[in-house]
Order: structure tokens, then C-alpha cells, then sequence
């Protein structure tokens, strides 16, 4: 490979003047699988359930409310009210998981 200007490839130095034989190097390093550092966590992490589901309705009744309107100008009231609960629900099964209730 020879001399390269700007910033190498391999190891990100400017200027680098990585050899054939240095890259190898690099490239068995990358092959090796990293070692896995433990990280202590204290406390306990909770999602914000409120502000997930708020966030999936009202992005559910904006995609709901485009899509009442998709192929035609004047869709009735029912329509537009199915298009929005369908995509609500939709929303909200893609940030959430519900158990199934054996009927």
C-alpha cells in the first residue's frame, strides 16, 4: 500500500504510513472477537409508558388521517374514523406487547 495522505482507513491517524504489514496486523486484531466489559448499573430503568403511548396515538392519527384521505377527497366520517383507530393500533402494537388472552 505505501503512503497514504489523509486520514487512513485502517486506523484513523492523519497522515498514517500504514505498511502491507501493519494492516495485516489491524485485520487480525478486527477478526478476534472483543472482549465484553461488564457495566454496573445501579437503580432500576423504567420506560416512560405515558409519553410512549401518547407518542403512538398521536402519530397513529396522523397516519391514520393521511390515509383516510389517500384515494379520495371526501371520505365519509366513518372512514376517516376507521383509518385512524386502524392506525393507532398499528402504532402502538409496534411500541408495545400485549399477552394473548386465551378466549
Amino acid at each position: 500500500m505505501g503512503m497514504s495522505v489523509g486520514y487512513c482507513e485502517y486506523c484513523g491517524h492523519k497522515e498514517c504510513r500504514c505498511s502491507d504489514d501493519f494492516i495485516g496486523k489491524h485485520l487480525e486484531v478486527l477478526d478476534k472477537p472483543m472482549k465484553k466489559k461488564k457495566k454496573v448499573v445501579k437503580g432500576e430503568m423504567r420506560a416512560r409508558t405515558y409519553v410512549v403511548l401518547r407518542a403512538a396515538v398521536e402519530d397513529g392519527v396522523a397516519y391514520g388521517y393521511n390515509r383516510a384521505f389517500k384515494h379520495t377527497d371526501t371520505p365519509d366520517e366513518h372512514d376517516v374514523k376507521e383509518a385512524i383507530v386502524q392506525a393507532v393500533l398499528n402504532e402502538c402494537c409496534e411500541w408495545f406487547r400485549f399477552d394473548e388472552e386465551d378466549e
